[in-house]
């Protein structure tokens, strides 16, 4: 699979010299199968949850990660992607890792670490 190249400027996701548009500045991305993965972070004090995306070579939005179904807080926001042994792994506020579907952004529990 082709690695996709992009930047980040100042939050803004740049492809192939185009911004992606997303909803908040984006704090983190990386390239996972000729995908970007993008995790972007609101505004203090707003609750957004599913703040994973994944964008095509082409700045398409693919698809936005499931909400995390544990914790008690309404706040659980993800705060960290990662590779491991190739899977995509979204680390959540709440102490949980998640394995992330590549095909649609459906979650399943990795591990807990809280």
């Amino acid at each position: 699979m082709t690695k996709i190249k992009y930047d980040l400027d100042e939050g803004v996701l740049v492809l192939n010299r185009e911004e992606v548009n997303l909803p908040y500045p984006v704090v983190q991305a990386l390239d996972f199968n000729g995908i970007v993965m993008a995790r972007v972070e609101p505004e203090i004090y707003e609750i957004f949850n599913c703040n994973i995306f994944a964008v095509d070579g082409k700045g398409k939005i693919k698809w936005q990660i499931e909400e995390s179904p544990h914790g008690t807080e309404v706040d659980k926001p993800y705060t960290s992607i990662s590779i491991m042994e190739n899977k995509l792994i979204a680390g959540n506020w709440n102490g949980v890792d998640y394995v992330v579907d590549i095909k649609d952004g459906s979650i399943r529990t990795q591990s807990f670490n809280k």
